[in-house]
């Protein structure tokens, strides 16, 4: 091979290794499309769902502290169909603990994980989902159920609704028999 083949061979490489083609920019891709379906979704559930009475404060801290949020979901995240159970559990002393039949089927506190409410939103560290607190507006509806809502101005998913509840539990949630896999 002489010299201009392989000048001709290494430049083609080049491109190749940077086009818009290659895995990341693939990959990247592929992420926007999927964060853009969800906020489409989210912004349908939110347009569907009467928002409750927001709440705050000292009376977001009495609603929330002590108490498990139960939700039920007709499949698994990892897409499979199936009787997927979540609790969210805000204890007093401002321990957050998560438990489903999932992943995390015993009511364990993590390390770290905490829950804290700063004037208008409640965040909370959950650290199986995210090394970063995730700030929410959380409102009550007509029948008891906890809403709450993405608090996050820098996310294209600010203000959308991405949890109701379905069943709350005054203390702690239970434990959950793991799934069959």
């Amino acid at each position: 091979m002489n010299l201009r083949s392989a000048c001709l061979l290494a430049c083609a490489l080049l491109l190749i290794a940077c086009s818009p083609w290659n895995d990341g920019a693939y990959y990247a891709q592929q992420a926007r499309k999927e964060a853009d379906r969800r906020e489409r979704l989210m912004r349908l559930s939110t347009a569907q769902v009467e928002r409750g009475e927001r709440l705050h404060g000292k009376a977001l801290v009495a609603f929330l502290s002590g108490r498990s949020f139960g939700y039920r979901y007709g499949s698994f995240p990892d897409g499979s169909r199936g009787d997927y159970v979540v609790y969210r559990h805000f204890n007093p002393d401002g321990r957050f603990i998560a438990v489903d039949n999932h992943l995390h089927n015993a009511p364990n506190s993590v390390d770290g994980d905490a829950w804290s409410v700063d004037g208008e939103r409640l965040c909370v560290l959950h650290q199986w989902v995210s090394s970063t607190p995730q700030c929410y507006a959380a409102a009550v509806d007509a029948r008891g159920g906890l809403q709450l809502y993405i608090d996050d101005p820098a996310s294209q998913f600010h203000g959308l609704l991405t949890s109701v509840s379905n069943e709350i539990i005054d203390g702690p949630p239970p434990s959950l028999a793991a799934r069959a896999r």
